[in-house]
């Protein structure tokens, strides 16, 4: 049961990140400040492939939160969808999906039964002031 739900789930975020007053910019190591509402992140998942410039793909490495998927960096859990498939988003859709994986072993030997993809913006963005919004 939890292969077939799990095997179901389609993540579809376009991510829209709105600015209100002040940014600390980790990049560079200014502060900038930016008026209300200018947009200063935006990806709608349009292209064919993950932009490396703002997006890092986790690898499982140490695991936290007792979870029961590794991370992998692969096509099969980090993909994209346009058309129908991309559940109501203009341009396209990131998708992370869980796979069932029985045995999969990671590169320091611990076995899980799921694979999926996760991804962050760790020091290409991060926000000290302002809203984030995920549509």
């Amino acid at each position: 049961m939890i292969k077939d739900i799990l095997k179901n789930i389609l993540l579809s975020i376009s991510i829209l990140f709105l600015f209100n007053s002040c940014q600390n910019s980790s990049a560079t190591g200014t502060t900038t400040k930016k008026q209300e509402g200018e947009l200063i992140f935006y990806d709608d998942f349009s292209s064919e492939k993950l932009d490396t410039t703002k997006w890092n793909v986790e690898v499982t490495g140490i695991h936290v939160n007792n979870e029961l998927q590794a991370y992998v960096d692969s096509a099969t859990t980090i993909s994209f969808v346009k058309g129908n498939d991309a559940a109501g988003a203009q341009n396209g859709a990131l998708q992370l999906k869980p796979v069932y994986t029985p045995d999969f072993t990671t590169a320091d030997g611990q076995k899980f039964n799921f694979i999926s993809g996760r991804i962050n913006t760790k020091n290409k963005v991060e926000i000290t002031y302002g809203s984030i919004s995920a549509e």
